[in-house]
This record gives C-alpha cells, sequence and structure tokens, in this order.
C-alpha cells in the first residue's frame, strides 16, 4: 500500500465518521456522568445506613455479652464490680471476665454505672457521636434511659 493510497483510506474514514457514523457527544457524555454519580450516591447512602445499624447491633451484642460477665462475677464475688476493670482483674484470685477493656463499635469504652433504677447496674455505649446523655446512646434492649 502506498503512500496515496493510505491517505485515501484515512479520509475516506474521516468523512464516513462526518457523514452518518456518530461518536457521542460531549452532552450526552455528560449526562451518563451524571446519571452515574446519581446511582453512586443513592448506593452509598444506603450502605451507610445498614453499616450504621451494623455497628448498632454489633455495640448491643457486646453490651450484652459485659453484662453477663459482670453476672458471672457477682455469682462468685458476691457483689457487683465497682468498674469494668474490676472484670479483667478479678479479686480472690478469679480467672478474669473479659480479656481487655469491652469497647463499643466505635471504639469507645462502654459505660459502667452502678445502682441504676430497677436494675443493679447499667452497661451504655455513648454511641456514634461519643458524647454521654445524647439520643445516640446505645442502652440494653428493654433498657429504659432516663
Amino acid at each position: 500500500m502506498n503512500n496515496a493510497q493510505t491517505h485515501h483510506r484515512m479520509s475516506t474514514h474521516r468523512s464516513n465518521l462526518r457523514n452518518g457514523q456518530k461518536g457521542m457527544t460531549l452532552l450526552e457524555i455528560m449526562i451518563v456522568v451524571a446519571i452515574l454519580g446519581l446511582l453512586a450516591t443513592v448506593v452509598v447512602t444506603n450502605l451507610m445506613g445498614t453499616l450504621d445499624n451494623a455497628k448498632i447491633g454489633t455495640t448491643q451484642t457486646k453490651i450484652a455479652s459485659v453484662e453477663q460477665a459482670i453476672q458471672m462475677y457477682y455469682t462468685q464475688v458476691s457483689e457487683y464490680p465497682d468498674s469494668l476493670k474490676d472484670l479483667i482483674n478479678p479479686p480472690g484470685g478469679f480467672k478474669p471476665y473479659v480479656k481487655s477493656m469491652p469497647k463499643d463499635s466505635w471504639k469507645k469504652e462502654l459505660i459502667y454505672k452502678r445502682s441504676s433504677g430497677d436494675k443493679p447496674f447499667v452497661v451504655y455505649s455513648v454511641g456514634p457521636d461519643g458524647s454521654k446523655g445524647t439520643k445516640d446512646d446505645i442502652y440494653p434492649q428493654g433498657y429504659k434511659a432516663k
């Protein structure tokens, strides 16, 4: 194939694109990108809500485990612990009830309070915002926060 034939093929290809075969216009590409962005936003928003619910459920499970450890402590020591640290280093040579300080799904230590209303104690999490006494605090199931 000589230089003239190559030039003729290229110019024929260019004229075909202009005369009938179309590529995507900038507007079409922008519309596709906008639609993909909208879909990504919807998916991420739904996943974030699911992730938050999973963290709350995990924290409630951890709270229930700590409550069981406190009850075991009470059964063996005949009194409730003064703090959650007592579950790690119990008196009387008992084995630890937990390996480390219990934390919620946001890596904050769980809160333990003695003599809380009709229960001898309550264990709760400060929740995602990390502040005590806010509406996102997580209490054991069935517990009525004051």
